[in-house]
């Protein structure tokens, strides 16, 4: 996740600056085919051992570029992936349970 995140800040400057950047078709495959659960998935394994609360997930999809607008409740979105996908790991279970 931090070198996902370390790619578009470089993007965003290299942009600013008027560079051009092509996308390899690697890139353009996993952008196409990673779902909300997969991203959220990432970014709980990428906190591990620590945890993330539903919120700082929120806050991440966002900075990865995620348009959760088109949710009615993105919020209640990320909380259902948090309980229903068996795969996630022990940082979403203790995430859940922690209070600010």
């Amino acid at each position: 996740m931090v070198v996902r995140k370390s790619l578009e800040t470089l993007a965003a400057l290299c942009e600013d600056e008027g560079i051009e950047i092509e996308t390899s078709v690697e890139a353009a495959y996993l952008l196409e085919n990673t779902n909300l659960a997969d991203e959220i998935r990432h970014i709980l394994v990428g906190a591990w051992p620590g945890y993330l609360k539903p919120n700082r997930v929120k806050a991440n999809l966002e900075q990865l570029g995620w348009d959760l607008r088109q949710y009615k409740n993105p919020q209640a979105t990320i909380h259902i992936n948090f309980k229903v996908s068996p795969e996630f790991t022990k940082a979403a279970l203790k995430a859940m349970r922690k209070k600010d």
